[in-house]
Formats: C-alpha cells, sequence, structure tokens
C-alpha cells in the first residue's frame, strides 16, 4: 500500500474537527457585521463538518465513486517528502482502488492545529496526523488541506503533507547515556584508567575506549561498543580487551542509576560475571562500582566505589 493511501485517505475523514467561530468585538454599528461574519463562519464551518462525515461514511463502505465525488475535478495530492502527486478524478480512482484492494490494516491519530475560513468558498485546515499500520512503526505528518465551496459543495482542491523525520528509538535510547561523552580518568596513586567516549557517526552507537596505565606504561586496553537492541529492547554493550577477552553487558536505568549486568569471557577460557553500577553526578562527575563478582564459580571481593573525573 502507498505512502499516498496511508496520508490523505485518512486526513480526510478528520478534517472537520476544528476550531471556534471568529470572535468579533461587539460595538456599536459593528456588531451587526461582526455577528454576521461569525455567522458566515460557523455556517461553513458545519457544512465542513457534513462534508467530511459524508466523506468517513463513503470510506467506511469503501464506496470509490462517492470518495471520488468529494473531490474537485482538479483535485491534487501533494506529498512534499517523496515528491509523489496524484491529480483529477481518474488517478485518485485507481488510488483508492489499490488501497480497498489491500489486506492492510491502518488507523489514524489526527490533531487539528488550525483551520481558516480565508474567503466564503475557501477554507485551509491544518494539522499533525499519525498513521498507525499493522505490524509497523507508525508515520507522522504536517498536512494541509484546502477545500472549494463549488454548487453549495465543500470539495477537497488539494492536500500537501510532508512527513516527519523520526529519530530512531535506538538513537532516542542511547541519548540517556549522553553524559558518557567525553574524556575521563580514574585514578589513584598507582594506577590510572582513561576513557575516551563518542559517538558514532550515525549516532546508532557509542563508543568507549581505555586504557590502564601502571607507572607511566599501558598495561592493557579495549574497546566498547554501546547499543540498542530493538529485539529485546534493551540497551546492550561488548566489550573487547587487548589480551583477547571479551563482555557482554545489559544497561538498566532506575532511579538515575544505572546497572550493567555482564557475563565476561577471558582469554584462557575462564567465563566470569560481574555487575556494574554508574551513578551520574550534579558537578559533572559520576560514581563506579563493581559488585557482585564471579570467577569460574568463585566469589571475588567487590570493587570500591571511585569517581570518575573529566580530564
Amino acid at each position: 500500500m502507498s505512502r499516498f493511501l496511508l496520508s490523505f485517505c485518512g486526513l480526510l475523514i478528520a478534517i472537520g474537527v476544528c476550531g471556534s467561530a471568529i470572535a468579533q468585538e461587539d460595538t456599536g454599528a459593528e456588531k451587526a457585521t461582526g455577528d454576521k461574519h461569525a455567522s458566515a463562519t460557523d455556517d461553513a464551518i458545519a457544512e465542513i463538518e457534513a462534508a467530511v462525515e459524508s466523506y468517513l461514511n463513503s470510506f467506511r463502505a469503501k464506496d470509490v465513486d462517492a470518495l471520488v465525488k468529494h473531490w474537485t475535478a482538479e483535485g491534487v495530492y501533494v506529498n512534499r517528502t517523496s515528491e509523489e502527486r496524484t491529480a483529477g478524478h481518474a488517478d485518485l480512482r485507481a488510488q483508492f482502488e489499490q488501497h480497498f484492494s489491500s489486506d492492510v490494516a491502518f488507523e489514524l491519530d489526527l490533531q487539528t492545529e488550525s483551520i481558516d475560513l480565508v474567503s466564503p468558498n475557501v477554507a485551509i485546515e491544518r494539522g499533525l496526523a499519525t498513521v498507525l499500520v499493522e505490524q509497523a512503526e507508525s508515520i507522522q505528518m504536517t498536512y494541509q488541506v484546502v477545500y472549494l465551496k463549488q454548487e453549495g459543495r465543500w470539495l477537497i482542491d488539494r492536500v500537501t503533507e510532508e512527513e516527519i523525520e523520526r529519530t530512531p528509538e535506538g538513537i532516542l535510547q542511547l541519548q540517556r547515556l549522553e553524559w558518557l561523552v567525553g574524556d575521563w580518568v580514574d585514578a589513584d596513586e598507582q594506577t590510572a584508567v582513561e576513557f575516551t567516549c563518542d559517538w558514532t557517526e550515525n549516532k546508532s552507537y557509542l563508543y568507549r575506549k581505555y586504557k590502564v596505565i601502571s607507572e607511566g606504561d599501558v598495561d592493557s586496553s579495549g574497546l566498547q561498543i554501546i547499543g540498542w537492541n530493538a529485539a529485546t529492547k534493551e540497551i546492550n554493550s561488548w566489550l573487547f580487551d587487548s589480551d583477547g577477552g571479551f563482555v557482554k553487558g545489559i544497561w538498566l536505568e532506575r532511579d538515575g542509576r544505572w546497572t550493567v549486568s555482564s557475563v565476561a569471557t577471558l582469554n584462557n577460557g575462564s567465563q566470569g560475571s560481574f555487575v556494574s553500577v554508574y551513578t551520574p553526578q550534579d558537578d559533572g562527575t559520576y560514581r563506579w562500582k563493581k559488585i557482585n563478582r564471579v570467577l569460574d564459580g568463585t566469589l571475588l571481593p567487590s570493587l570500591d566505589e571511585t569517581v570518575v573525573r573529566p580530564r
């Protein structure tokens, strides 16, 4: 089913849900003119609402002939994003017939932002449409619909829409870890661990590089990749160290604290697990500790909490 059908077919269903009449100041001779204008506006809105209700009934009945008659002969649909354009009754009919021959179901959530009566015979409605398609992500569009009044009927003359570019869910989830980005150091008198964290080019992943420095020499280093697992709806990480070991982690946030439950495989085949706890601080640092450490079935002592600072 084309995106054309996911959008304008439903947009027209709710065009009539719109704002109130234009208020006029009731003073002297202007009051009669104001009342007359407000009444005309109310009448036009009521007529548009009736036209929309008629359109909706035709759509539910899958009555292509009736649907096409709701458009002017030169009626045009334009998608600014794809530059798709459909004009005239013949093309509109073909699109409706194609739509009704499909088994794909969809729903619409529409939010009217404004409606303007430009003249006694022209009305414009603007809003936001969310199209919900079965087994697919929703699509959001801004839209504008122009109505013309011809021979006593409000007809659809033009539908223009533009799809809103949606930020992928994975990027939105990873943005919660924005506080990791930067250059960091965790040091005591003997050892320093330096971290550098940044986004990949398309922001689908975070990467963290680290190195452990002791007495001026690099003892070990590694790379960690953090990404969104769309299948499990979790943030996962994969760490590879310079000794040949690797660690897989699952990140969970609760009350401002992040826990990373990890399973490790060392370069000699030993298996281990542990939980890292990260707590971002208001002063731009974060606290880190490692608990529940197990190596080949043996419980190891936890590592005390330290403060990781920008460097």
